[in-house]
């Protein structure tokens, strides 16, 4: 069995502290399987806090307006985004972006002939690449609670993306599958993790994806340990790691992937 390296740096956190009025920053990287993996991202958001309950289903609650800005091998992208969160087990996120396609690092945008083209990395590899621009447009709703020492987190996101181009078919590295030309994608990310001591959690990531034009599914469980050290001048620093396997992928089926991570949050004075 093929085994996957991976090396992974993202965001991760539940929004467990009060809402504070104010300016926040956030900064990742992050590298992977397949071009849209391995990306450096930074984003600024405002928040506004919606209530001055301080009960534990209220003192989350907010509203963020922000920008942020990825870059990968294949792509680099520029969006904004409002992020609601009415009460501490449910938030929506509202994304627009603009995405570049460009070929200085070997990858770019990969035209496909068919739905039923081959898509594998050797098969984009004998392809042309180009220069395309596309928009995306997102909403991701969450569902999150924690009761005593267990947390639950469940993220669903819609993306529908229009590559203005004249093409039919194409590749789209996030969703890993074939596009039509304006087309939509979703994915579900379920985690469940316990709370081993203060700061430290271990626990389970299901994450499923799907391109219904194309048919195309993907599937991948791992498991997943987290440690968030208290560091002075950070609100939210997380690092740790995560192993798994691909159950259901047209080309990466069966195949192990392990990861580390880290991110950084913090808020300005």
């Amino acid at each position: 069995m093929k085994i996957k390296i991976v090396i992974l740096i993202f965001l991760f956190s539940m929004n467990a502290i009060a809402a504070e009025r104010g300016f926040y920053s956030s900064a990742s990287a992050a590298g992977g399987i397949n071009p849209s993996a391995a990306r450096v991202s930074a984003g600024v958001l405002y928040r506004f806090p919606l209530f001055s309950d301080k009960g534990e289903l209220w003192n989350t609650s907010c509203i963020d307006l922000g920008l942020g800005g990825i870059v990968t091998p294949a792509d680099y992208s520029g969006s904004v985004f409002i992020n609601i969160e009415p009460v501490a087990v449910f938030s929506l996120k509202l994304t627009a972006s603009a995405q570049r396609y460009y070929t200085g690092a070997g990858y770019g945008y990969n035209r496909m002939e068919s739905p039923d083209s081959d898509y594998s990395s050797s098969a984009r590899d004998e392809i042309d690449n180009g220069t395309k621009t596309a928009y995306k447009y997102s909403a991701e709703p969450a569902f999150k609670f924690k009761y005593s020492k267990i947390i639950f987190v469940n993220t669903f996101t819609f993306n529908y993306i229009d590559t203005k181009t004249g093409d039919k078919y194409y590749y789209e590295p996030y969703s890993d599958s074939i596009h039509k030309r304006k087309d939509y994608d979703y994915s579900n990310s379920t985690n469940i993790l316990f709370e081993i001591k203060r700061n430290f959690l271990a626990g389970f990531n299901n994450y499923y994806s799907r391109t219904e034009s194309v048919e195309c599914s993907s599937n991948r469980v791992a498991g997943i340990i987290i440690y968030n050290p208290e560091l002075q001048g950070y609100d939210i620093v997380s690092i740790g790691g995560m192993a798994g396997s691909y159950t259901v992928n047209n080309n990466y089926r069966g195949e192990l992937f392990p990861a580390v991570f880290a991110s950084i949050r913090m808020k300005a004075d």
